[in-house]
């Protein structure tokens, strides 16, 4: 009986490659349209990230609808996909004194939701979400050139220093961040995008923190 040598895994995994299958075989359609609906929720994340390579070979025309009650996923999906052909939400339930009502929550990137908090004021928020889209940006580019990081025994203690020190080691040949831009970040990860600094942001100049933004916009279309 399959239940003696296949795990939930294992049955989600042949559940999807049946699912995909039959798809790429139906007749061609101008309506092309992927519905998964936390189909992924029996698969660990090793088997998990594999499936969003299948979606972007094989379904890139595909109008794909991925939903999850995830909370970690969701994060993973929007460190590994592109924000150029992904668009990301989430939903909730609000109460009124008589009924639930949906919430929509649009997930902005976190450099425009800097510049949000920018505006209204906010430096500490501001430089949180600032320093978010550092550390995104700087991770998805060490795993797309697989660059080596500091191995450490607990993978959650990296910080943000490990991939940045394993990015200035590939940047010396060849080079692919400008030194000016370098010297920008290495002043900005002391002062804006430090954890630490997060608690005196207030006394940091505006001017600062705006050229701050400009210098991780700039690193981020510097990595692709």
């Amino acid at each position: 009986a399959h239940h003696l040598f296949l795990n939930e895994a294992k049955l989600s995994a042949i559940s999807l490659a049946i699912y995909f299958a039959a798809i790429l075989l139906q007749p061609e359609s101008d309506l092309k349209v992927l519905a998964l609906d936390d189909v992924l929720i029996g698969l660990d994340m090793s088997n998990r990230l594999p499936v969003l390579d299948i979606l972007a070979t094989y379904f890139p025309n595909h109008q794909i609808f991925l939903t999850t009650y995830d909370k970690v996923w969701y994060e993973v999906v929007k460190q590994r996909t592109s924000e150029k052909e992904w668009k990301y939400a989430e939903f909730y339930f609000a109460k009124t004194d008589e009924y639930e009502i949906p919430v929509y929550v649009e997930g902005k990137a976190y450099l425009d939701k800097a510049r949000e908090f920018l505006t209204a004021n906010d430096y500490k928020a501001c430089a949180i979400y600032l320093r978010t889209a550092f550390e995104e940006a700087i991770k998805k580019f060490c795993n797309k050139k697989r660059l080596r990081v500091r191995y450490r025994s607990e993978p959650n203690k990296l910080d943000s220093r490990d991939f940045w020190e394993a990015i200035k080691i590939a940047n010396q040949n060849p080079t692919i961040l400008e030194k000016s831009l370098m010297s920008d970040i290495e002043l900005y990860r002391s002062r804006i995008l430090n954890p630490l600094s997060h608690a005196t942001i207030a006394n940091t100049p505006r001017k600062e923190i705006e050229d701050a933004i400009k210098a991780v916009e700039q690193l981020k279309t510097a990595l692709g």
